[in-house]
């Protein structure tokens, strides 16, 4: 560790202008890069720790020495950017960047918080914030009574050095189970003018190089368990699952990893390669890790509002800079919802009289974990139906989404997680802390599997042949419960098209 004299300024007597400034520019990197040794949870004014476990609990990150992140030597994603421009740009318009400061999440967090009515609160938020800031978790910061001062890197979420410390992972227990050497690494060498040994620093920062490149590093995070110290539940309940899909999925098994989709550079190109055949991995890494939120990408609908519902610009970063490669991002994102499924009418019969039927199979041909997969209590997906006749008009629909309220009807078919409270109403808004007992609308369509659907048709009167059969696919990233309380807004988030098919019936009906 550099240390420097306690009067700093005999350092640079006789020095000329510029070298004088070039030594305070030193001088201040060092002095933010030194501080007191990392201590553990017991030295920290006021640290409660009400649940059993390790400091983090109920949370169950860990660190690898057994100390708290030190917030002096936390090096903040924007200090990576020096060395490191274009990752940087791609991480700052990932969901990664913003993890535990997006507006929804924050909103919907505190909610949960609130409604346990019990005298722990802020502790309980350790459960989220072990995958959703790992940082501020590791320094002590989720705390009553904040008793650690604030780091540069405490607003970065899931940043290069959570990434890139992770020392082991345990995917089965998930809720965060990951062991970060935050500690452990020389931070003299990692800005500015001290980077001075940059094979030191790749050694560094590529530790646990194995499971970088493996989907155990995603696992960690990805899957998630309610626990009864947390929700209402009488014991462990999976709620999201995404590791394990994958796990016991094709990918796998040819070993096709999260990380060779999500951090493709164009990964719905990947995804076509992969049902080619081809199974080489992509030819260079994006830290743009892709995923299926297209709202919080969408800068051309929203505008700089978007800025406030992502919790604000990375530091390091401006709006404007950000705008065009947010719109890369959502492209990306809205290609990468289109590879993952596909939809065909495999049957449809209608006979005199205009009732009939109709058969749709939805395929998951590009995900390499079930569609959908993730916070499925908010992700969810549906088919409609549509029959028109030969004057255009629809005489038949099954899921019509209701732009005026943001609802489909109850009848719809959905692949949802729903959770229940204790009186077995559901829970819409993702208050996870009520959960009591969880349920699916329908099971999840694994990796390279698919479902049919059959649908009992009645068509309006007057239907006149041929007819044309539609079915859409469609994807929504949150609940319209959810939007509306964490955002108190009434406004209307639209649904996304994954796929679609058509089927036109012959001229005559059938019988």
């Amino acid at each position: 560790m550099i240390r420097l004299p306690t009067k700093p300024h005999l350092g640079i007597v006789g020095l000329s202008t510029l070298g004088a400034a070039i030594a305070f520019a030193i001088l201040a990197v060092v002095v933010r890069l030194s501080g007191p040794a990392p201590v553990t949870a017991d030295d920290v004014p006021y640290y409660s720790r009400p649940f059993e476990g390790g400091p983090f609990a109920p949370g169950v990150l860990q660190t690898a020495d057994g100390l708290l992140g030190d917030p002096h030597r936390m090096p903040a994603a924007a200090d990576c950017k020096s060395c490191h421009e274009q990752a940087f740009a791609e991480w700052s318009t990932s969901l990664h960047s913003m993890a535990g400061i997006e507006t929804i999440y924050e909103r919907t967090e505190e909610r949960n918080m609130e409604s346990k009515k019990r005298r722990h609160g802020v502790e309980l938020t350790r459960y989220c914030e072990s995958c959703h800031q790992p940082i501020e978790l590791a320094m002590g910061r989720i705390n009553p009574l904040p008793s650690v001062e604030p780091s540069p890197a405490s607003a970065d979420g899931v940043s290069c050095i959570v990434c890139h410390t992770t020392q082991a992972s345990d995917p089965g227990n998930g809720n965060g189970a990951l062991t970060y050497a935050f500690n452990e690494l020389d931070r003299a060498d990692l800005t500015g003018f001290l980077l001075a040994a940059p094979d030191r620093h790749a050694t560094e920062m590529g530790r646990g190089r194995d499971l970088l490149a493996s989907g155990d590093l995603c696992g960690g995070c990805h899957t998630q368990t309610d626990i009864p110290v947390v929700a209402e539940v009488d014991e462990v309940t999976p709620t999201q699952t995404t590791y394990a899909e994958w796990a016991d999925s094709w990918y796998a098994a040819n070993g096709v990893t999260c990380q060779n989709c999500h951090m493709a550079e164009e990964p719905a190109a990947y995804i076509q390669a992969l049902r080619h055949g081809d199974k080489a991995p992509p030819a260079r890494v994006s830290h743009a890790f892709v995923g299926t939120n297209y709202l919080l990408t969408d800068i051309d609908t929203f505008g700089d509002a978007l800025y406030f519902l992502r919790g604000g610009v990375p530091a390091g970063m401006t709006g404007e800079a950000m705008k065009p490669l947010l719109r890369t991002q959502h492209r990306r994102t809205e290609e990468l919802l289109r590879a993952a499924a596909e939809v065909e009418v495999t049957d449809a019969v209608i006979a005199n009289g205009g009732s009939g039927h109709a058969r749709v199979t939805v395929r998951n041909v590009g995900a390499g974990h079930a569609i959908p997969s993730g916070v499925t209590d908010q992700k969810y997906m549906w088919l409609e139906l549509r029959v028109t006749d030969a004057r255009g008009a629809l005489v038949y629909d099954h899921g019509a989404f209701n732009p005026g309220n943001g609802t489909i009807p109850d009848d719809s078919v959905v692949w949802r997680e729903r959770f229940l409270d204790r009186a077995g109403r559901e829970i819409t808004d993702h208050i996870t802390f009520q959960t009591r007992t969880v349920e699916h609308t329908r099971p999840a369509i694994p990796p390279r599997g698919e479902a049919t659907v059959a649908f009992d048709l009645a068509l309006a009167d007057g239907a006149t042949p041929p007819f044309t059969v539609s079915a859409k696919l469609w994807y929504r990233v949150a609940t319209q419960d959810l939007i509306a309380r964490a955002l108190r807004t009434d406004r209307v988030m639209p649904p996304f098209l994954m796929a679609e098919a058509t089927a036109r019936l012959p001229t005559s009906l059938s019988n």
